[in-house]
């Protein structure tokens, strides 16, 4: 790896999103103009290019053909991130009006598998959130199909999962605990993988090959970024301190950039004198 450097140039708060399928631009959402939007950006040049100015709400994600954008869209009561339910939007790409596709549960999760004949997938909590259901995307008809079913806690939130590139699997942690199941959808034998020497998995991405995933791994303050195979040998990338939100990695679609977003605070302390 390279030294990584720092994108897009400004102060605002921005996270990565995405890819365009050339591995050229990337995705991100933006709170510049002062509330969150979703842009496009050359790595080469400074001004990103305006896509989605309202309505958007979070876990924006690139379709497989690399024509439009998921996302879910703000709650109706506007209760806050995951609280209710959100609808699954669907915008160009390259910019044009946004379409509602269906009404998502509470605290679910896109998901979009990278080779152009794949699909995107919704990870939902069942109604009485004893088990995440993931279903297929229809851009046309809204939720399509059920792939799987996994149970969960109720009292968790802390489940994730990632569509494989190939769209043959799917990776998922129910707790932070771990294990990562790799879920087949070709059945296939479950494969489960055990980090060897680290704990607490926050989130993770597949890599681009397929051949391993890029976990996000840590504690209140302090954010790892690592490269593990799927024999569960873990091998640190890079290091954020202080993080005090969430962290990604995201590879590009031909597997020689990452884009890595974490949040930290800084602040500075005055000291007032004769008032």
């Amino acid at each position: 790896m390279t030294p990584p450097r720092h994108f897009p140039l400004s102060e605002s708060s921005d996270a990565i999103t995405g890819w365009t399928a050339d591995s050229k631009a990337v995705f991100f959402i933006s709170n510049r103009s002062g509330h969150m939007a979703v842009y496009k950006q050359p790595l080469g040049e400074e001004a990103p290019e305006l896509l989605v100015p309202e309505g958007y709400g979070r876990n924006p994600v690139l379709t497989p053909d690399g024509q439009s954008l998921l996302f879910l869209g703000p709650s109706a009561h506007n209760s806050g991130s995951g609280l209710d339910e959100e609808p699954v939007v669907l915008v160009p790409a390259n910019g044009g009006p946004a379409r509602t596709l269906f009404v998502a549960k509470p605290w679910s999760l896109l998901t979009c598998a990278k080779s152009v004949a794949s699909f995107c997938g919704i990870a939902e909590p069942s109604d009485d959130k004893t088990h995440l259901i993931v279903s297929m995307i229809d851009p046309l008809h809204g939720r399509g199909r059920e792939l799987i079913r996994v149970p969960i806690d109720p009292g968790d939130k802390d489940w994730w999962v990632d569509l494989s590139p190939d769209g043959s699997q799917i990776a998922e942690t129910r707790t932070p605990a771990g294990p990562i199941n790799i879920l087949s959808l070709r059945g296939k034998p479950t494969r489960q993988i055990e980090l060897k020497g680290w704990s607490n998995t926050l989130a993770f991405t597949w890599a681009a090959d397929g051949e391993g995933l890029f976990v996000v791994s840590g504690n209140r303050g302090n954010r790892i970024a690592l490269h593990v195979d799927l024999d569960g040998r873990a091998h640190p990338l890079w290091e954020s301190q202080g993080a005090t939100g969430e962290t990604l990695v995201t590879p590009s679609p031909d597997g020689r950039h990452l884009a890595m977003q974490t949040w930290t605070t800084n602040g500075n302390m005055w000291m007032l004198e004769n008032f």
